[in-house]
C-alpha cells in the first residue's frame, strides 16, 4: 500500500507509492497548535 508522509515544519503530506517508487500527490496541511 501507499505510505503518507507528514512533515510538520513544512506542513506538508505526501502520498508515497513504495512498489512504483513515484509520490502520487502532495497536500498542505494546517495543524493547529492547542
Amino acid at each position: 500500500g501507499d505510505k503518507v508522509l507528514i512533515f510538520s515544519t513544512s506542513q506538508k503530506a505526501i502520498l508515497y507509492d513504495p512498489v512504483n517508487d513515484i509520490i502520487v500527490e502532495v497536500a498542505p496541511i494546517n495543524i493547529g497548535q492547542q
